[in-house]
């Protein structure tokens, strides 16, 4: 139950989540759209984080719109927030999206229109990948983006052909946005000895 200290935007968050209904998820984003707010995403998220009753008001079926289920204030932290999704059957070893979430979470983003491509199929289709260029230039499939607060959009990917070092200039194909390579990181899959 809200409190005295609760603003309405607080509560009109906590309504929406209680018409959530057992088994199913919403994104921050969807909530802040549902109460009138869709570019308020992050002060739902914050008041998922004040829900007074986590238990009654179940927060835990809010998740983040890349797929992953966001936090939780309710006691047991994320840990719990697992628990409550696996109970109700959202949540497996391995967050199933079905493609119409997916869409929805990868709409307006630089991979809106891509190819998607089945877990099991990855490794496959990146042996067969086609370099988007003859001419030599470095050829960078991007798995997923990720914004960073006070860093800027992150771009996790593989080279395929060429090379990249860091401050490099690139070019995002087909939309041509530009971009420059700011770190680096390798994964021991990837280091030849």
């Amino acid at each position: 139950m809200p409190n005295n200290k609760s603003t309405q935007f607080q509560k009109d968050v906590w309504e929406a989540i209680d018409k959530i209904p057992f088994g199913e998820t919403r994104t921050y984003k969807e909530l802040a759209s549902s109460i009138g707010h869709p570019k308020a995403y992050r002060a739902v998220a914050n008041a998922c984080g004040k829900n007074p009753n986590p238990v009654s008001t179940p927060c835990h079926r809010v998740i983040s719109s890349d797929g992953t289920i966001g936090g939780y204030s309710g006691k047991g932290g994320i840990k719990k927030k697992k628990a409550l999704l696996k109970k109700e059957g959202i949540l497996s070893h391995s967050y199933d999206v079905d493609e119409a979430r997916l869409d929805l979470m990868i709409k307006g983003t630089v991979l809106e229109g891509y190819k998607k491509v089945e877990q099991d199929k990855i490794k496959e289709e990146l042996v067969n990948f086609p370099t988007a260029k003859k001419d030599g230039s470095t050829s960078i499939v991007i798995d997923h983006t990720f914004d960073v607060k006070g860093v800027g959009t992150v771009a996790l990917g593989k080279v395929l052909s060429g090379k990249i070092a860091q401050y490099d200039k690139i070019q995002h194909y087909p939309s041509e946005i530009e971009a420059m390579v700011k770190s680096i990181q390798m994964h021991d899959d990837d280091v030849k000895e």
